[in-house]
C-alpha cells in the first residue's frame, strides 16, 4: 500500500502525525521519504516480515518534514495513515477521510453487500439494481390520479350526486393505497438468504455433482437442493438465485421488471396488494371516465369526436385504464390460480410439479392462509449490522493550492467477521 501526496514545496511541513502511534501492539514498519525538490512525500507501509524505517525529526514530532535520516521507531500503520490524511483534511477541506488501506476497518453489511441491490437511508430501504422500471410505475399512477383529480373528478363533482362525491374521494384513497404498496414492495428485503463462505473448498470440489446436488424428504416428497456456486450455500427448497440482483431469494417468485426488484418470501404478500389495489385503482378511474365522456355527449350535440376534442385528456386516461386493467386483471387472477395450488410463478414456469406431486400443496384454504395471514419471518440478514473487513487499496491524492484531486485503484474488500 503506498499513499503519494503532492504538494507544494513551501507547503510541505503541513502533515501531523499523532505522537502516541507507536503505542499500539499490533505494530507494521513504515516508510517515509521526501524529496524536498520535487515537493513530494511518499508514505510507504511495508509487510511486517520485510525490514523497514522511518525517518523521523525527534524535534518535531508532529511534522512531516526536515527529516535527518536518523531510524526511527515503528508506527501503528492504522493510525499512522489515518492521522496523516486526518491532517490533509482540516488543511485543505477535502469532503470526507479516504479509507484506511491494507488494515481491518468497521464498517456495515449493506456497504460491502456483494449483490447488486442498491441501499438508501443507510440500509434501511433495498432496492433492486435498475430503478427505471419502479420509476415508470410510480410516475404512471401518480399521473394518472392527477388527471383524474384535475379533469374527470373536478368535474364530476361539479355536476354529480353525493355518492358519486363519495366515489371519487375513493379513488384518490385507493390511489394512495397503491402508492404505499408499491413503496412497501420495491423497498423492502424479500427474502435475501446470507452467503456463505466456502474458501476452503476446491474449485474442483465445488463443480463435483455431490456437492451441486443433493435431496431432502417435504412432507413425503424427494425435493432436490442445489449449491448456488455465487453465493455458496445450498438453496433452501423453493429458493433460486436472481441473475438481475444477484441474490438468492428464499421462495422466490419473480423478478418484477415493473417494480425492479425480486418478489420473494417476504414481498410476495405486499406484491399481490399491490396488483389488486392497482386493479381496482384503475377500473374506479376507467368508470369515471365513461362517465365523464357519456355526460359530454349527452349535454351537447358536439357528439363522440367532438367530445374527444374537448376532453382528450379523459380519452388518453380511459384509454390507458383500460389498457392496465386488462393486464393487472391477468396478473390477478394468475396469481390466485398459483395461491390456490401453492406455487410460485417460478415453478409454474419451470414445471416443476408435472411429473411429481406438490408437497407444498395443503389445499385451497390453508394455502389461502398461508399467503395472507401467515407471520412473516424476519430479514435472514442484518444489512444494518456491523461486520470487519480487510481493505487493500492504492490511493493517490495530488494536492494543490487551488484543490486536489484523488483516485482510488485496485480495491477489494474481504469479510473478515460477522
Amino acid at each position: 500500500m503506498c499513499w503519494n501526496l503532492q504538494k507544494r514545496p513551501e507547503m510541505m511541513n503541513s502533515f501531523p502525525v499523532d505522537t502516541q502511534m507507536a503505542s499500539s501492539i499490533n505494530k507494521t514498519p513504515i516508510t517515509i521519504n521526501k524529496d524536498s525538490e520535487a515537493g513530494e512525500i511518499t508514505f510507504t507501509a511495508v509487510h511486517p516480515e520485510f525490514e523497514s524505517t522511518v525517518y523521523e525529526d525527534k524535534s518535531s514530532s508532529s511534522k512531516f518534514g526536515n527529516f535527518d535520516g536518523r531510524k526511527g521507531s515503528e508506527f501503528d500503520i492504522r493510525v499512522a495513515c489515518q492521522d496523516l490524511f486526518d491532517g490533509l483534511v482540516k488543511k485543505v477541506g477535502l469532503g470526507q477521510r479516504p479509507d484506511l488501506g491494507g488494515v481491518e476497518r468497521i464498517t456495515r453489511v449493506y456497504q460491502v453487500w456483494p449483490g447488486k441491490n442498491v441501499f438508501f437511508f443507510r440500509g434501511r430501504l433495498i432496492y433492486g439494481p435498475d430503478p427505471r422500471g419502479l420509476l415508470l410505475t410510480t410516475v404512471s399512477i401518480i399521473i394518472s390520479g392527477w388527471i383524474f383529480c384535475v379533469y374527470v373528478g373536478d368535474d364530476l363533482l361539479k355536476h354529480s350526486s353525493l355518492v358519486i362525491t363519495f366515489a371519487v374521494i375513493l379513488t384518490v384513497l385507493v390511489s394512495i393505497d397503491v402508492l404505499v404498496n408499491l413503496v412497501l414492495v420495491g423497498s423492502i428485503d424479500p427474502g435475501i438468504i446470507p452467503r456463505g463462505n466456502h474458501l476452503s473448498l476446491e474449485a474442483d470440489t465445488l463443480q463435483s455433482e455431490k456437492v451441486r446436488k443433493t435431496k431432502v424428504v417435504v412432507n413425503g416428497v424427494e425435493v432436490k437442493l442445489k449449491f448456488c456456486r455465487i453465493c455458496k450455500i445450498f438453496r433452501p427448497p423453493r429458493s433460486s438465485h436472481c441473475a438481475i440482483c444477484d441474490n438468492c431469494v428464499e421462495k422466490f417468485d419473480h423478478h418484477c421488471p415493473w417494480i425492479g426488484q425480486c418478489i420473494g418470501l417476504r414481498n410476495y404478500r405486499f406484491y399481490l396488494t399491490f396488483v389488486s389495489s392497482a386493479m381496482v385503482f384503475f377500473v374506479y378511474i376507467f368508470i369515471f371516465c365513461c362517465h365523464r365522456i357519456k355526460h359530454r355527449i349527452s349535454e351537447s350535440s358536439i357528439g363522440l369526436f367532438g367530445t374527444i376534442r374537448n376532453c382528450p385528456e379523459t380519452i388518453a386516461l380511459a384509454t390507458f385504464s383500460f389498457v392496465a386493467i386488462w393486464f393487472l386483471g391477468g396478473l390477478a387472477s394468475f396469481h390466485t390460480y398459483l395461491i390456490a395450488l401453492n406455487q410460485t410463478a417460478y415453478e409454474n414456469f419451470r414445471q416443476y410439479y408435472i411429473d411429481s406431486p406438490n408437497p407444498y400443496d395443503k389445499g385451497i384454504v390453508s394455502n389461502i392462509k398461508e399467503v395472507w395471514f401467515a407471520k412473516l419471518p424476519p430479514s435472514r440478514v442484518d444489512f444494518r449490522a456491523e461486520v470487519t473487513v480487510q481493505r487493500d487499496f492504492t490511493v493517490t491524492w495530488a494536492v494543490g493550492i487551488g484543490g486536489s484531486e484523488g483516485r482510488m485503484t485496485e480495491a477489494n474488500d474481504t469479510l473478515v467477521t460477522d
